[in-house]
């Protein structure tokens, strides 16, 4: 304080009485030597434990003129066994309590806002006495108004508080406070199950809805599945390799038909061809039977003339010729014949079901198709069940009451 920036400790635990002598500068003479820093120390007191002066002066005017910075005042006491230590500033403003080493609040502010107020409250709660008290029975001073010179209320407070009425003011104060408290966690608590069951009733409703769809999609797949076994049975009552074969049958029959038909037709235009030249030939050998008679062919007169020989010669040529061409014909009929009864007479038609082969081979691959479906679709797992599951163990949040009964348990008690 104003004693200078040099540390100045005072032990009050300590038998025997303190001298302080210091010499006062303002007053000069034999009174200067009057133990100048008596009301510094009992100011310095109060002001570590309560943050206020016994007298009216401004905080800022306890600091001293030597820097005009750096006030430290330092308070260690011991009280149930418990270590306190207090330690108040200004410029900077400091205030720290450290109980056994442990510090419960390092302000760097003023001390009457925040955690400051609630530190100087449990210091007052640890001396047992508010700064008017100490003023009245502890630093008693010419600067505080005298007890009987107080007012009505000012003597009552003081009176209470020594005969303890004012701790159980107090503690009335604490139990409204704590029942305004639990009030309030009643209500916090409520809030909170009452979240809690409307976001699980939401989830109920969205594990239902999931369950639908669930369902859903089983009657779905069942019915997939009974439609590919039904067509996987209707596909299977016909042997389809037996068609295959049928089918190569019926190819060959076709094949066969087309060309007798076609045999048919070429032997009937040999035979055509062949009859054709015969009665040429026919037509050839009675003219030149006629010409070799000398007889004209065409009025079987006889006919010796010049040119009858030229024309005998002739004919007998058109008829070798001839003869030459009806051998020919002979022999394509004749062939021609000789396949077509090779051919056969007659074969059976083979049966089959199909209209064309395409067909067939498109029934292969649709009892293929379906076979592979029905594998497929029978191995298909359900995809809500998971996601019900899930919700069931993880979303849903169980309500407990403990918390808000041990609550109540507490308002009534």
């Amino acid at each position: 304080m104003s004693v200078g920036n040099v540390t100045q400790a005072v032990e009050f635990d300590k038998a025997g009485i303190t001298l302080v002598l210091g010499n006062n500068l303002d007053l000069g003479g034999d009174g200067s030597r009057n133990g100048t820093g008596k009301t510094t120390i009992v100011n310095a007191l109060s002001y570590g434990l309560y943050g206020s002066a016994l007298t009216n002066i401004r905080k800022d005017n306890l600091v001293n003129k030597t820097n005009n910075k750096g006030m430290m005042v330092t308070v260690n006491f011991e009280k149930d066994g418990h270590q306190y230590t207090i330690e108040r500033g200004r410029k900077p403003n400091i205030f720290k309590f450290v109980v056994d080493n442990k510090d419960l609040h390092d302000i760097e502010t003023d001390e009457m806002q925040g955690e400051g107020r609630l530190s100087q409250q449990q210091i007052e709660n640890v001396l047992g006495m508010n700064l008017s008290m100490f003023k009245q029975i502890v630093a008693l001073n010419t600067y505080t108004e005298p007890f009987l010179a107080l007012k009505a209320n000012d003597q009552r407070d003081i009176i209470e508080q020594l005969l303890g009425i004012t701790q159980l003011s107090e503690k009335a104060t604490i139990l409204k406070e704590l029942v305004k408290e639990n009030k309030e966690s009643i209500k916090e608590e409520e809030f909170r199950i009452k979240a809690i069951q409307e976001a699980n009733e939401k989830i109920h409703e969205s594990i239902k809805d999931l369950e639908r769809r669930s369902a859903i999609w089983v009657r779905g797949k069942e019915k997939d599945i009974q439609d590919a076994k039904l067509g996987l049975k209707r596909l299977e009552n016909i042997d389809i390799e037996k068609e295959i074969t049928q089918w190569k049958k019926l190819e060959e029959f076709n094949e066969w038909l087309t060309e007798k038909t076609n045999t048919k037709k070429e032997l009937a235009l040999a035979k055509r061809t062949f009859d054709d030249s015969c009665a040429i030939l026919e037509t050839l050998v009675v003219e030149d039977t006629a010409l070799e008679n000398q007889t004209c062919p065409t009025c079987n007169r006889e006919w010796d003339d010049p040119e009858h020989k030229a024309l005998h010669e002739s004919k007998s040529e058109q008829l070798a010729k001839q003869k030459e061409l009806v051998n020919k014909y002979k022999i394509e009929h004749d062939t021609i014949h000789k396949t077509y009864e090779g051919l056969g007479v007659s074969r059976d038609k083979p049966s089959v079901h199909y209209t064309s082969l395409e067909n067939v081979y498109e029934h292969k691959n649709s009892l293929k198709n379906l076979e592979e479906k029905l594998k497929d679709k029978e191995a298909e797992e359900d995809p809500y069940v998971e996601q019900i599951e899930s919700m069931k163990s993880n979303a849903l949040q169980e309500v407990s009451y403990d918390y808000l009964n041990e609550l109540d348990r507490l308002k009534e008690h």
